[in-house]
């Protein structure tokens, strides 16, 4: 299980979020009890639907202000090497390539990446496996099963941090326990000061 962040929504843009929600929430329903009544066209309103709401909402790189790619040292020689690696060279020019990934926010600058991401992989997303082990019974473990405002956030952070400060946690585990549990706190405090929630995802892993 992993926290993934709750996107932010633009200020301007709150009264079309609740008109978008609503059309939404009545095709979700439709698609979840009756699948085989959605029509094509009413497939396809949904996915324009979801596009028109990300749009809506501020992107956890935007907000972090994660530079591109780039503006990294060396970028150009790095898409190379990665564009002769993936063999995309019969399918799109090398120019076009490197465009389009210097356009990508560059993941290893971003000021809030997590240092435990789990099997996702994606650096705003942070891994709940090991916290369990590490917290063995305490309520607190009960509190990542939700999703969380901005301000619970800050909540929990503050009540992490006081059993690192305690030593109130498990350190019979394979990886840093103490190192862990700061990180969580780091996380929680950078995306709740930029506005976002977390809410748990369960990612599939291979057997």
């Amino acid at each position: 299980m992993e926290w993934e962040l709750v996107p932010r929504v633009r200020e301007e843009s709150r009264c079309v979020v609740e008109q978008l929600a609503a059309e939404i929430l009545s095709l979700d329903a439709l698609l979840e009890v009756a699948p085989s009544r959605m029509t094509e066209a009413q497939k396809k309103r949904l996915i324009e639907l979801q596009g028109k709401m990300e749009e809506c909402a501020v992107s956890p790189c935007e907000a972090a202000g994660t530079p591109r790619l780039s503006t990294r040292d060396g970028w150009v020689d790095q898409v190379r090497r990665l564009f002769e690696e993936r063999g995309v060279s019969g399918r799109i020019p090398f120019n076009d390539f490197l465009s389009l990934m210097g356009g990508q926010h560059d993941c290893t600058s971003c000021r809030g990446r997590s240092a435990h991401p789990g099997v996702s992989g994606i650096p705003c997303q942070f891994d709940l496996t090991p916290l369990a082990a590490i917290l063995g019974d305490d309520p607190l473990t009960d509190q990542v099963q939700f999703e969380l405002e901005p301000d619970e956030m800050i909540a929990l952070a503050s009540d992490i941090n006081e059993r690192v400060i305690c030593g109130a946690f498990s350190r019979a585990t394979a990886l840093n326990a103490k190192a862990y549990l700061e990180d969580a706190v780091r996380f929680l405090l950078f995306w709740s000061a930029l506005g976002f929630g977390v809410a748990p995802a369960f990612v599939r892993t291979r057997d």
